[in-house]
């Protein structure tokens, strides 16, 4: 797969993998693009300069697909990435997957969680309280 910046109609930049070249756009009706990050650029004033840095973030999130489909239409314009922001835009990918597997772990606990948690509670109830705390 390949790592480009798709820029939309909406003005939104899309930093996501697809196996579409930029001839595509011409030939097919749309193209399907992989793990879509929406780059947003922001200035930073420092002093009498300012200083741009970019932020990613998922593009369409709370779907089952990673997959996307884009009319050709809505697309201004696809470029190859530099290297660099092809480690960053892996880099963050994996991040990103890394977050959502501890999300998943806190919102769906595995028996063996449930069972540590549920022995944590009871030895806390086995304690003696302090008669001194109210609450």
């Amino acid at each position: 797969m390949l790592c480009k910046l798709i820029k939309i109609i909406t003005g939104e930049n899309i930093i996501c993998f697809t196996d579409n070249e930029e001839n595509d756009l011409i030939l097919k009706p749309s193209i399907n693009i992989k793990e879509p990050v929406i780059i947003n650029s922001v200035v930073i004033p420092r002093g009498n300069m300012a200083v741009e840095t970019h932020i990613m973030s998922k593009w369409i999130k709370m779907t089952k697909s990673d997959e996307v489909k884009i009319p050709s239409r809505n697309i201004i314009t696809m470029v190859d990435v530099t290297d660099s922001v092809e480690e960053q835009y892996r880099l963050f990918l994996e991040e990103y997957l890394n977050r959502q597997t501890e999300f998943e772990d806190i919102v769906n606990p595995s028996e063996d969680q449930l069972n540590d948690l549920l022995e944590t509670l009871e030895s806390l109830e086995d304690e003696p309280s302090d008669p001194r705390i109210i609450h």
